[in-house]
């Protein structure tokens, strides 16, 4: 059996494909033999597609239909969840293992894959606690794939979060990734625009959101000038961190490994110096104190 990549891209329609230059490659006679449109099913979000890809079924059959639903017994709204029992129908590779034991499967981050039959597994899986906290967390089959990936192909001048866009999978795919961004790295998180919706976990100035977790990195950064260490200590993501900026629905974070605290600029009479000195200080006292207002 020849090798076969599945790679499933949101809104990429037929005419993207002919027009833009940058996917030419998708027009070669090779890829071409196989692209053909799809009628998409109803509701054409991601976990009912998905699931519609992976099994040939319609959501009538297959039982996802919606990214997220009313759980009656619970009285609760899940989103997201990731069990591969959701999905009432086999999935292609569990087909195609049937009659060929020999057969093989990759699934990389798609829905509803945790315990799916696959040889190999990777997705986000946050361990959410009693007093609403989380553990971040990365579910792989076998055990160990998602740290052997990122210790071979690692590390990483850019990374790009294009992937779940739950509160939780964007922080949590930011606490494992980071460690394998270079130093004067980029890390660039899409869709954070979610962080406002009570769906994905998110909502106006909601502390769980991806949103105010990088706001709050804004406080870590500046945490060398700190003079307050007893409500707002030195943090240890100052000497990592060089700059966080936000777009519309897009987060840039800035790698920039530091042992020492920026070097501060003064003038004695004319004469220019600098120095560390005063940011290695904790518990220091603000030489403005009673003089800039406090």
């Amino acid at each position: 059996m020849e090798p076969l990549v599945v790679i499933n891209v949101a809104v990429l329609s037929p005419g993207l494909v002919k027009q833009e230059d940058q996917l030419r490659r998708l027009r070669s006679r090779r890829v071409n033999r196989y692209f053909k449109p799809v009628h998409p099913v109803f509701p054409a979000v991601t976990s009912p597609v998905q699931a519609s890809l992976t099994t040939g079924l319609r959501p009538a059959k297959h039982g996802i239909i919606g990214n997220g639903w009313h759980d009656r017994e619970r009285l609760a709204v899940d989103f997201w969840s990731q069990s591969a029992r959701l999905v009432q129908a086999p999935r292609s590779w569990q087909q195609v293992k049937a009659e060929n034991p020999d057969f093989t499967a990759a699934v990389l981050c798609w829905q509803q894959i945790m315990g799916c039959g696959a040889d190999l597994v990777l997705t986000p899986a946050p361990v959410h606690k009693h007093d609403g906290s989380m553990i971040s967390a990365c579910y792989s089959q076998p055990a160990g794939l998602y740290s052997r990936l990122a210790e071979k192909h690692g590390p990483f001048d850019i990374i790009v979060d294009d992937g779940g866009h739950h509160v939780h999978q964007q922080i949590t795919s930011f606490e494992h990734l980071w460690p394998h961004l270079n130093d004067k790295g980029y890390y660039i998180v899409e869709d954070t625009h979610t962080s406002y919706w009570p769906g994905f976990g998110g909502g106006f100035r909601e502390e769980k959101s991806f949103i105010e977790y990088a706001k709050r990195l804004i406080d870590k950064m500046h945490s060398w000038y700190t003079d307050q260490d007893d409500i707002f200590p030195f943090d240890e993501w100052a000497r990592q961190l060089q700059g966080v900026r936000f777009y519309d629905s897009v987060t840039v974070i800035e790698k920039d490994l530091k042992s020492e605290p920026p070097l501060l600029i003064g003038s004695t009479n004319g004469e220019i110096t600098g120095s560390r000195r005063s940011l290695q200080v904790r518990g220091r006292r603000s030489v403005f104190q009673g003089r800039d207002g406090t």
